[in-house]
């Protein structure tokens, strides 16, 4: 993966570095952003700003993969996705948030979340930056988008982590 150092150094700067954090008791979700500051993402401007969204995203899943993999073998009631937010400044030139979204399913959080197939050139947006993770899913939620308040998400699964059920 291109910027492999930076990457290993912006997941220690947030803490990410390790899986463990994972693993503590949770009633509800967490959703853990790739990034906090603007500047750990000074290693991306070689790239335009989509191309630095889309390593963005690409980065994020290929995170989720190798937690996927590391936990599941370790917990017997774990789910992980990615989050994408921040649709509006990307829509403005900014920077996309991608998160690490994690629950325990059987705390019925994902029942509410209703996760369908996403549409629109953000979805397609997304679908392009992972088109070579084979199997993963850009899904959006209709709970959370029916509510007058919601951040505008995107959700992406990955073949090591299917949604239950």
């Amino acid at each position: 993966m291109e910027f492999e150092d930076e990457f290993a150094n912006l997941l220690a700067d947030e803490e990410l570095d390790s899986f463990d954090g994972f693993l503590h008791p949770l009633t509800t979700f967490d959703e853990v952003p790739l990034y906090s500051r603007y500047s750990q993402l000074d290693f991306l401007t070689p790239l335009t700003r989509p191309e630095a969204n889309a390593w963005l995203v690409r980065a994020a899943v290929t995170y989720v993969e190798r937690l996927a993999a590391d936990v599941a073998d370790r917990a017997d009631d774990f789910f992980c996705m990615v989050s994408i937010t921040g649709w509006e400044e990307y829509r403005d030139d900014g920077f996309l948030t991608p998160s690490i979204w994690y629950t325990r399913p059987g705390n019925g959080v994902l029942d509410h979340l209703d996760l369908t197939a996403a549409t629109g050139p953000e979805a397609r947006f997304a679908a392009e930056a992972i088109a070579g993770t084979d199997g993963a899913r850009v899904l959006t939620s209709t709970a959370s988008a029916a509510h007058p308040f919601s951040i505008e998400r995107l959700y992406v699964t990955v073949p090591a982590m299917p949604l239950p059920g």
